[in-house]
């Protein structure tokens, strides 16, 4: 489709997305529609104009930066989406986006204005291309300087944060509800970086409870974007002080509770292991098939991860020759194959390893020089794994 015809580019568009079957059209060409999205006010109809906002919201979940004279049609191609934005997420476009462009979704209207200029468009923009520009929690916080220009528009982002009541925290929990929304967070970072908002921030945080999977997964991410800004927040503010300290005993009594459920830390304990009570660690063995001719890191093998950080916190995957394929995770009892029985907990592998020879035929090479151990520098932890390893006996080759 060429670039220099926008006018059949977009009504292109608009017949594709009207269709039964599913629309193509953006996928194929949204490199040529983008560009030209802004720029329809001599080329359609204000209907079209309208549809074509319509669809391009819901394809691009963002707005184009349209003149002036376009902002009533925008907000109403956004207003016609609103009946199909109830609901859990995912929807057809973002809530959290359509808010703060716009100022009103489903449910009502923010205290603050809508969107009536160009200007404010353009600006709202800039900000949601900061808060969509990271792919992970971690390396957002890690880019704090870069969301300081966008502390004006905290209290806004507040007043959107309070409409949604914080994405549905205190929502039942079998909904759907994303904890890792990186636009959510972006949000919740720059309100907590703005001195005019961290305050009323921590207050509306200050009373959730641990008391469900989902409320921990928030309270934790919480904890780690105001400890991104603690040096930020002065000796009087107290609010946002005496959170911090909430948390930071919650998720140390949390975590207290987790290591003394944790089979793998347990293990590590009990063998002395140097890394036992480090944090980020991980613990991988590999046993190459014996008499196979392959290393440890060929298909043919037996694989052991131990991560007290991972859910699941352990697992054992094999393959072997003889075309059995087995894997088995920690809390899982009902993964069998070929009558190979589970693991009933991690402390059973070495006996359960000795078994694969004696009673299934399958041989795994556990020789000094065969096994893979990895587990940090150590040498002296490794040979304690290799040792425990080998502690149910070394398997016998089958006749």
């Amino acid at each position: 489709m060429s670039t220099q015809d926008p006018a059949t580019l977009a009504r292109a568009f608009i017949a594709d997305e009207g269709t039964d079957t599913k629309p193509k059209f953006w996928t194929m060409n949204h490199h040529h529609i983008v560009p030209i999205a802004a720029k329809l006010a001599r080329d359609l109809e204000p209907e079209e104009r309208i549809t074509f906002y319509r669809h391009y919201l819901r394809r691009a979940n963002i707005a184009p930066a349209v003149p002036q004279g376009e902002i009533p049609l925008l907000i109403e191609g956004y207003k016609q989406l609103l009946p199909d934005m109830t609901g859990p997420e995912p929807l057809i476009f973002p809530r959290l986006v359509g808010l703060y462009l716009f100022g009103f979704d489903a449910t009502g209207a923010l205290p603050s204005s809508g969107l009536d200029t160009a200007k404010e468009l353009k600006a709202r923009l800039k900000t949601l291309t900061q808060c969509h520009r990271y792919t992970s929690l971690p390396g957002q916080r890690a880019k704090l300087e870069r969301f300081r220009p966008f502390i004006p528009e905290a209290p806004r982002l507040l007043a959107v944060l309070r409409h949604t009541e914080y994405l549905g925290l205190s929502a039942p929990e079998g909904e759907t509800f994303n904890m890792v929304d990186l636009t959510f967070w972006a949000m919740m970072l720059t309100v907590a970086l703005a001195p005019e908002t961290r305050t009323g921030l921590c207050h509306d945080l200050s009373a959730v409870p641990p008391d469900t999977p989902r409320q921990q997964k928030f309270l934790t991410t919480l904890h780690k974007t105001l400890e991104t800004v603690m040096g930020e927040i002065g000796p009087d503010e107290s609010a946002c002080r005496a959170l911090f300290d909430k948390l930071t005993a919650q998720q140390a009594a949390q975590k207290t509770a987790q290591d003394e459920a944790s089979e793998v830390i347990a293990l590590a304990r009990g063998l002395g292991l140097d890394i036992a009570e480090t944090s980020d660690w991980e613990i991988q063995v590999a046993l190459p098939e014996k008499d196979s001719g392959q290393r440890w890191y060929n298909p043919l093998r037996l694989h052991l991860r131990m991560n007290p950080s991972r859910n699941p916190e352990w697992e054992v995957t094999l393959q072997h020759s003889t075309k059995v394929n087995y894997s088995h995770f920690a809390g899982k009892t009902s993964l069998q194959e070929d009558g190979i029985p589970p693991i009933d907990k991690l402390t059973s592998f070495p006996t359960w390893l000795r078994s694969l020879a004696d009673v299934h035929g399958l041989v795994y090479d556990t020789d000094i020089d065969a096994m893979h151990v990895a587990c940090g520098r150590k040498r002296a932890d490794k040979k304690r794994i290799r040792d425990w390893v080998l502690s149910g006996g070394t398997p016998s080759t089958p006749d």
